[in-house]
Parts: C-alpha cells; sequence; structure tokens
C-alpha cells in the first residue's frame, strides 16, 4: 500500500510538522489560531500607526492577529502554490515538495510532487499525489515510476474515523503564517497604495530569529542562522507572498539551506471532482494504507 498523500498537505509547511498548514476544519473563521501562544511584544508608550491586522509601521506586532485575519478576508475560497526544498552546499537536492491547492465552500483540491528524502511519500523517486475531497469523501491519485494507484476513503473513514483520518479536511493556510511571523522579526519596507479593486499593500523583510533554539526545534533544522524573510501583506492581513530562506544543519550534522515560497493567486480555477474518481472509488474502497511520520528535515 502506498502511503497517503494527503499527508503531504501536513508536510508542505514552513515549520514542519502538521500542526501547520492543514488539519481539521473548514479553513475558515471557525478554525483560527486561538489554540496558539501569542508572541509577546514589548509594550511602548508612542501610539504606533496599524497597518493591517497585528502590523504596524514596525512590522508584524502580533503574529497570531495576523494569521487570524488571513484565515477571515480568505474564508472558504483560496488558491495558493507553495514551494519547500532543502539543497546541499554543492547544490544537490536533500529534499523538495511542491503543492498547489485550491479550495471553494465544500471541496477542495491539492496537487503535490515530492522528492528526495522528504520523510513522507517517497524514499527519493519523484512523487505526484492528488487529492480531491468534499465534506464527506476523499479520492486519491498516487503517480511515480509511470505508474497510478488510487486510494478513497468513504464517510465513515474520513469524517467518522479514529486517528488521523478524523483531522484529514481542507488546507488550513493561516498557520503557516503565523509560525512564520512568529519565528522571525520583521519591519516594513514599502507601500503599494490600492485603489477601488486592489488593496494597499506592504512589503515586510525579516533578517532576525526571535528565537533560534524554537525555530530549530519546529524546523528539524539545527544551529538556523543566515535568516532571510520577505512577504506582501495587505491592508486586510492576507499574506499574499512569502519567501523565506534559512542556513542550518540536518539532524546528522550536514550543512543545508532551507528555502520556501508561499504565493496566492486569483482566480480559484476549477475545483470539480476529478475525471478519474471512479478508478480511485473501484481500486481502493476506505483504504486505511500507512500513516507515514510528516517531518521534513534530517
Amino acid at each position: 500500500m502506498h502511503r497517503l498523500g494527503t499527508v503531504a498537505l501536513c508536510g508542505l509547511l514552513v515549520l514542519t510538522g502538521c500542526s501547520a498548514v492543514p488539519g481539521g476544519g473548514d479553513g475558515g473563521a471557525s478554525n483560527r489560531t486561538e489554540t496558539l501562544t501569542p508572541v509577546a511584544v514589548p509594550e511602548t508608550a508612542t501610539p504606533v500607526e496599524r497597518l493591517a491586522p497585528g502590523l504596524t509601521a514596525r512590522g508584524v506586532t502580533d503574529p497570531l492577529a495576523l494569521a487570524n485575519a488571513h484565515a477571515d478576508t480568505l474564508g472558504d475560497r483560496y488558491r495558493f502554490h507553495s514551494n519547500w526544498t532543502v539543497r546541499y552546499r554543492n547544490g544537490s537536492v536533500h529534499a523538495r515538495a511542491d503543492q498547489t491547492t485550491a479550495a471553494v465552500p465544500g471541496r477542495f483540491r491539492s496537487r503535490i510532487t515530492v522528492a528526495g528524502n522528504t520523510g513522507f511519500l517517497t524514499n527519493g523517486a519523484t512523487t505526484t499525489v492528488t487529492v480531491w475531497a468534499n465534506e464527506s469523501v476523499l479520492f486519491e491519485r498516487l503517480e511515480r515510476g509511470g505508474t497510478s494507484s488510487y486510494r478513497y476513503l468513504g464517510p465513515g473513514t474520513y469524517n467518522g474515523g479514529a486517528g488521523f483520518y478524523s483531522t484529514l479536511r481542507r488546507p488550513i493556510p493561516w498557520r503557516d503564517h503565523y509560525t512564520v511571523f512568529a519565528g522571525v522579526s520583521t519591519r516594513v519596507t514599502d507601500r503599494t497604495v490600492g485603489g477601488d479593486t486592489a488593496p494597499t499593500t506592504y512589503t515586510l523583510v525579516g533578517e532576525r530569529l526571535r528565537d533560534p533554539t524554537t525555530f530549530a526545534a519546529a524546523t528539524g533544522v539545527r544551529e538556523p542562522r543566515n535568516v532571510s524573510l520577505r512577504a506582501t501583506v495587505t491592508e486586510r492581513g492576507v499574506v499574499r507572498t512569502l519567501a523565506l530562506s534559512y542556513e542550518g544543519r540536518l539532524r546528522g550534522g550536514e550543512p543545508v539551506r532551507v528555502t520556501r515560497s508561499v504565493v496566492y493567486r486569483e482566480p480559484v480555477g476549477d475545483v470539480s471532482r476529478p475525471p478519474w474518481y471512479r478508478a480511485a472509488l473501484n481500486g481502493s474502497r476506505n483504504s486505511r494504507g500507512n500513516v507515514p511520520n510528516p517531518r521534513l528535515a534530517g
């Protein structure tokens, strides 16, 4: 049995682990980050202009507020592309993962391609998983080495099952951004004034970790350093683009450079049920498969 491709939805995070992008809930305001602990920000007696929720002229002062605004504004309709790549010093790839997800109320579709030592889906060979799900069922196609295999999760497993499968729902984009802005200090460097249909957008950069020890524990990359973050945020709190890079060491001690990018695009596009859903339905009924460890590095 191949490993469940939907785990990749948990894996494609700036900071690893299933606590970062997809998980339980419908991805809207009902799944905000209230359970996360906000990063403490020093108080100041001088009022600072608020540019967006959680953002002032001094940078991101409340990662929790920004993450929740991102979720509230997007609601149940969004499309994003993300990339996560780990390279050795000589430029060769240790691991790479690309994901494109489109979501509308009641359903979503994701395509994930991974290669190298990702810790999920593959032991090196390039593998592509396409997932489509609504509020009741999930269909999956896995392509590797010129062959395809399929999996189907029916309502009893997808919605009513215990453990991992009871948490499989549409991707949740705000957790990714909370983790990044909680981990890296930022400042505002530019503003693009909007118009009747386009919002005002702010450019943020960051080169300093708030807490290197916590950042290392979250990413699985030791001794993180040389951090570079660049992001664009709208006045309503939507993180349109995000590019993060940093250096560190894998658990085995090998020096690597990690890059991560996320881009939100419009329009959402097609989220209809894929034409291969019958092959998934007939080829693998309610298959539980094997749940891999979603850690990305090491």
